[in-house]
């Protein structure tokens, strides 16, 4: 895999920073990770207060967080998802979320093994 080591961190430490971060103490934060023959799968999973499906939408974007009653304990400025979603597109990569409200959350990082050819555009 071809990749910026410092950005790879950074997707990594602000998912595992959410996930502990809405996870509550009796709870469970897991990590897998799977190479495949063209990708590199990172799985964060946790048991905490997980998201509605009406707020999955709007997370990942900048300086959007989920309010509700459960969250508003809960300090951040909402970028750890955005930064994480940014870098692994800037990697040709793909990031998914799935949420049940009260249950947890899985989020599943794609990055490709190989460098992605850079996209011109129509102008070019």
């Amino acid at each position: 895999m071809v990749a910026d080591r410092r950005a790879v961190k950074q997707i990594i430490v602000n998912l595992l920073s959410n996930a502990v971060k809405f996870t509550p103490d009796d709870g469970r934060v897991t990590v897998r990770s799977q190479m495949l023959s063209d990708s590199i799968v990172l799985v964060i999973a946790d048991t905490g207060i997980g998201i509605a499906p009406d707020s999955l939408r709007r997370l990942g974007n900048p300086f959007e967080q989920v309010e509700s009653q459960l969250t508003k304990s809960y300090q951040g400025s909402g970028l750890g998802l955005a930064i994480a979603r940014s870098l692994t597109n800037l990697h040709g990569g793909t990031m998914r979320l799935r949420s049940k409200l009260g249950a947890g959350t899985v989020v599943r990082i794609r990055l490709p093994r190989q460098p992605q050819k850079p996209k011109l555009s129509a102008a070019a």
